[in-house]
């Protein structure tokens, strides 16, 4: 954890404020009970937060009773050593029980729901119980290797759809009500905000708050009609309909130009070392289909 502490010593709160460091660690599978207990501690001392993936997969249950000689899972154990707290994010969550959703309630943890990653690779995380039980789940992306797109806008409609679907498939019936369009934006702003511990200063747009906004160009073929603005943004938006983007008062994209770095460049020098990492891995991708 002395590294964690040191690069929290140099990098946090730079940035006027915008960059927060917070503690990482990638799974249970490997981590020990001392580096669990000793970044809960770290962290509580620093008043900031831990990331971690939870129950993701199957198979992380399944080994977590196997390597500890236990009869439950991923997020028991963790409440029965204590780790679980209120500054903890918890991304996919998908694997849970209903006395585990009671366990992440009970604690406060907060849950980062990636629905295009679950519906990959990983899962029907149970959102709705999560929600009801008073769980603080917000909207995340994953990674580019379970993902590709990035988009905080397509993950705002995805939610919407697998989590309809996952109802059906549990109670037989169909519900169109299952997590509404203003539950999702909810999600992706106010509850964002909440699980990185900062909606004291971001995540919805009020007075003594940062103004950090996008600006949403409702008049493309993809939102129109406009009968209800909510609904259109959650099930109809797209990302060209994001024309301007301001974080902390600084247009960081305007007029869909992005202002504080030189995009093209980025793109090229993206392509160039994606091109030589392939290479230095020794991967040749085969061509699967004959196309000009």
């Amino acid at each position: 954890t002395q590294s964690q502490k040191d690069l929290y010593e140099k990098h946090h709160n730079t940035a006027d404020g915008r960059i927060r460091i917070w503690f990482g660690l990638r799974q249970i599978m490997n981590a020990t009970d001392r580096l669990l207990l000793e970044t809960r501690d770290a962290a509580q001392e620093l008043n900031t937060g831990i990331h971690m993936h939870i129950a993701e997969i199957p198979y992380e249950n399944q080994l977590v009773m196997r390597m500890k000689k236990i009869d439950h899972g991923t997020v028991t154990y963790l409440e029965k050593i204590d780790f679980l707290r209120n500054n903890l994010l918890a991304a996919h969550s998908v694997w849970l029980n209903e006395s585990e959703i009671s366990h992440f309630s009970n604690a406060g943890v907060k849950v980062s729901h990636c629905p295009a990653s679950a519906m990959r690779m990983l899962g029907f995380a149970p959102i709705r119980e999560m929600l009801d039980s008073g769980v603080c789940v917000s909207l995340g992306t994953d990674g580019a290797p379970s993902n590709n797109r990035m988009s905080i806008v397509d993950e705002m409609y995805l939610a919407s759809l697998i989590n309809k679907g996952r109802e059906a498939y549990i109670s037989g019936t169909t519900n169109p009500t299952v997590l509404p369009s203003e539950t999702v934006l909810t999600m992706a702003t106010i509850n964002g905000a909440k699980a990185v511990l900062w909606d004291n200063e971001i995540g919805s747009l009020e007075v003594g708050k940062k103004a950090d906004l996008i600006v949403v160009n409702p008049f493309k073929w993809s939102m129109l009609p406009l009968h209800d603005s909510i609904a259109n943004i959650v099930y109809c938006m797209r990302s060209e309909n994001i024309e301007s983007v301001m974080c902390n008062g600084q247009w960081i994209m305007k007029d869909q130009k992005i202002m504080n770095v030189n995009e093209e460049e980025v793109i090229s020098s993206a392509v160039k070392r994606a091109t030589a990492l392939l290479a230095r891995a020794g991967i040749n991708l085969p061509e699967r289909m004959n196309y000009l």
